[in-house]
């Protein structure tokens, strides 16, 4: 990597978490200085005034009178005006209003359809749901696992929202070893990792008036997986 460092820092587009501007500059001045470095492209000058449109952000004021949202604007539009085919985020939507996450969301989608990478590191579960194939689980600085969303939803663990109809069917449940969440008097949330067997069985024994098949969120299936290892 180091050999090749110049080569490499062409390939990928950064955004901190913690982001320092030189301060005395206009945002304005801080982008041209950034596409200058990059050889004054006027293809990255098109997609900077695309972004500044997209995320409503006027560069013309001095960094140091911004706000944590409009520096956080400034970071993005930086980012991802040089087209990078990878770009490495860090809590990108950290100052951002509803709005605008969801406005930073439709970038990425529209730079995956574009075959762009992404690696993001964020606590908003939301936003990963809604842009990440993959998640990676790290705890204590040492990474724990690379999952599928889809297996961390759907493989490991999945819920069924059950009502039944009398209270002799209820207690067939609470004495069944399931894993139960009362919803109601007569509904649970039942909670199944890996095989459905015991579900079935149990469900054959009593008169169901409701039944909803669901997925645990990201942020639950992550604090379960956490937990447990």
């Amino acid at each position: 990597c180091w050999k090749d460092r110049t080569e490499l820092k062409g390939l990928i587009g950064y955004l901190p978490g913690e982001l320092h501007f030189m301060e005395g500059l206009t945002g304005q001045e801080f982008l041209d200085l950034i596409e200058g470095m990059h050889g004054n492209d006027p293809e990255i000058k098109k997609r900077q005034i695309t972004l500044l449109h997209s995320l409503e952000l006027d560069p013309r004021q001095k960094i140091y009178k911004m706000s944590k949202g409009m520096k956080q604007k400034l970071g993005i539009v930086s980012a991802f005006m040089l087209d990078s085919p990878i770009l490495i985020l860090d809590e990108p939507t950290s100052g951002l209003d509803p709005l605008m996450q969801r406005t930073f969301l439709e970038l990425i989608l529209e730079a995956k359809k574009r075959g762009k990478t992404f690696f993001i590191s964020s606590h908003h579960f939301s936003e990963i749901e809604k842009t990440c194939e993959k998640v990676g689980i790290i705890r204590d600085g040492k990474l724990l696992a690379v999952q599928d969303i889809t297996f961390l939803k759907k493989k490991e663990r999945q819920t069924f929202d059950v009502e039944v109809a009398g209270e002799k069917d209820a207690e067939v449940l609470r004495e069944s070893g399931l894993k139960l969440k009362p919803l109601g008097e007569r509904e649970f949330r039942i909670c199944v990792d890996g095989e459905q067997d015991s579900l079935w069985k149990t469900l054959a024994q009593v008169q169901v008036k409701g039944f909803k098949q669901g997925f645990l969120e990201l942020e639950e299936a992550f604090m379960d997986f956490y937990s447990s290892s």
